[in-house]
């Protein structure tokens, strides 16, 4: 229940009666914005490990899919 001059947040529930607020923040200084600002970010950055990883899968995977195919090839049954 809300009184007079308390906080609402987006997606407060009006079951009766009238509702009028006054916005004291921006648009980009909300905790949603916030929320998404730190996903968006934190997507961007990746850890030491993550990176080495990466690396690794470049040459890797090429590496084990030729000698997959040389083997299937070398190794067929006549």
């Amino acid at each position: 229940m809300k009184t007079v001059n308390d906080c609402v947040f987006a997606g407060t529930i009006i079951t009766s009666g009238v509702l009028k607020v006054t916005v004291t923040k921006k648009a980009d200084e909300t905790l949603v914005s916030r929320i998404v600002k730190l996903v968006t970010e934190s997507g961007k950055r990746k850890a030491k490990m993550e990176k080495l990883v990466d690396r690794f899968c470049q040459s890797y995977v090429p590496v084990v899919i030729l000698l997959a195919i040389t083997t299937a090839v070398w190794c067929r049954p006549y």
